[in-house]
């Protein structure tokens, strides 16, 4: 039977992963000893826990196309095309963490920080890193070639998957030279492979029409900004121990959001200067973050940001429920979205 819910999902999900790592240790071990150490650090961080957002949207889409009566039709190829998109997330997580200098991610330390305490050498840490992040775009590949689609949909499909990294590379140039468009860039660096692209691909699987394909991108680009937007939410308004990432870590490295956009066009001039004062410091304290956080409270800001992801979800939901597409799957999905920044 397939998965019917999130956690059903997220479980499917890891013990394919488990499966597939076990085997590439053996294999990485048998080129060359201690290879399997790079195969072990992509194992370790996407196993290490995650919202597996991907999978599930991959899932939802599947499910909302597909039939009731052929709903268990194609199961290995579900599976591998979930496990894809996640081993893509872990390439672009790890080699983002580098790129912005990242010691924690998921409650445990980043690949390439981690890479580099164990030989004492974080410049060779982080060469090892970009290695097991390129490693895990290949294992991404793999599991993605060998799903089947449906005849005549095979080629759309590889375009997409290609389409997502390529989306992904350019918003991260984007993001990392400063531009303003922040909508752009959360569209491209998020959107396009955590909901858009997995909600093609789901339903590339159950043989979608033209019309339901354009149902997914659209549905997708919302729900894509509204999960960055709950990203973002939750680094300056939520817990660490929820994330597994110090709160406040956007105000220090300066990261261009909505709710720095929001703040830089909604504040007074004084407001704006004493948080430009902080925004961007990598030294800030912990007291100057609580000021930030609570300025951007009490102006506003806050609930004007959360306002707009509900408002982005409902769109989404609306758009799927036009087309009928609305599966239990994408229920769960969306409940999941709203209650992360409840």
């Amino acid at each position: 039977m397939l998965p019917t819910n999130i956690d059903d999902a997220k479980t499917c999900v890891e013990i394919f992963l488990s499966r597939f790592f076990e085997e590439k240790h053996c294999f990485a071990e048998a080129q060359a000893i201690g290879s399997a150490e790079l195969v072990d650090a992509v194992s370790t961080l996407t196993l290490r826990s995650g919202k597996r957002m991907r999978p599930q949207m991959v899932l939802a889409a599947y499910q909302a196309v597909l039939t009731p009566q052929a709903i268990n039709d194609e199961r290995s190829s579900l599976e591998s095309v979930m496990a894809a998109v996640e081993l893509l997330q872990s390439c672009f997580l790890i080699h983002d963490d580098w790129m912005d200098h990242a010691t924690t991610r998921r409650h445990g330390a980043s690949v390439h920080h981690a890479l580099g305490v164990t030989y004492g050498d974080q410049h060779l840490g982080a060469s090892l890193g970009i290695l097991a992040g390129d490693l895990a775009m290949t294992y991404a590949w793999e599991l993605f070639g060998g799903a089947v689609f449906p005849e005549g949909k095979r080629s759309q499909a590889i375009q997409i998957f290609g389409a997502m990294q390529e989306q992904v590379f350019f918003g991260q140039r984007l993001d990392l030279i400063g531009a303003d468009d922040i909508e752009k860039i959360h569209h491209l660096k998020t959107a396009s492979y955590t909901t858009q692209g997995p909600l093609q691909l789901g339903a590339l699987l159950a043989n979608a029409t033209t019309e339901q394909m354009e149902c997914m991108v659209h549905a997708g680009s919302l729900l894509g900004l509204a999960f960055q937007g709950c990203d973002d939410w939750l680094d300056i308004f939520g817990d660490s121990a929820s994330t597994g990432k110090p709160v406040g870590a956007d105000i220090r490295s300066g990261k261009r959001t909505m709710i720095w956009l929001s703040a830089k066009q909604q504040l007074n001039a004084e407001d704006w200067t004493r948080i430009e004062e902080i925004y961007g410091n990598d030294q800030a304290t912990s007291q100057e973050i609580s000021f930030v956080v609570e300025l951007l409270s009490e102006r506003r800001i806050k609930d004007s940001i959360h306002d707009i992801i509900e408002k982005q979800i409902t769109q989404a939901q609306a758009i799927l429920e036009s087309y009928q597409l609305f599966s239990l799957q994408f229920h769960a999905v969306v409940t999941e979205m709203k209650q992360r920044i409840s």
